[in-house]
């Protein structure tokens, strides 16, 4: 199956992992084996891992366009380094030889998503939940905090 993604620019970029894929990932530094190991939690949480591992898969498309690692990094913001990395997930589960784990994957992949939408949502909801006077406690007890441990413009520096 083909994943792919469009980037910032409009440009669709097609992924495709492979044993290839693998070899030109290790020459540039980058552990599949250790990524896949992790359930790409490093891929997920390192923007410049994720713009390097993708821009491997995409090399050769991308000297076709005759653009270059930053190029192509600059057009990696905001929603489509959510798309991106789903598309990049896709393609590394559509690697597995075996259609259990593929299966298994999915299911983890699945769960995960479900879990960070709860997650998200509840903080959305606490975050909507707080009042006006909740936001004046908090500022002002963190400038107090602020207040005690450094000087201030308006007290000067802290007496010890």
């Amino acid at each position: 199956m083909i994943r792919s993604f469009k980037d910032t620019e409009g440009r669709e970029w097609v992924l495709r992992v492979d044993v290839d894929a693998v070899r030109r990932l290790r020459a540039n530094g980058i552990d599949f084996q250790k990524l896949v190991k992790n359930n790409l939690a490093d891929l997920k949480e390192d923007f410049e891992l994720l713009g390097n591992f993708l821009f491997v898969l995409c090399q050769e498309q991308a000297e076709k366009r005759k653009l270059t690692d930053s190029e192509f990094g600059r057009a990696l913001a905001g929603d489509v380094i959510l798309h991106a990395t789903d598309a990049l997930v896709e393609a590394i589960i559509d690697f597995f030889p075996n259609s259990e784990a593929r299966q298994a994957i999915r299911r983890a992949e699945s769960l995960g998503k479900q879990i960070q939408a709860e997650m998200y949502g509840g903080m959305i909801k606490r975050v909507e939940e707080v009042t006006p006077d909740q936001v004046k406690t908090l500022a002002a007890q963190l400038l107090k905090r602020l207040g005690s441990s450094e000087s201030t413009p308006e007290s000067g520096p802290s007496e010890s």
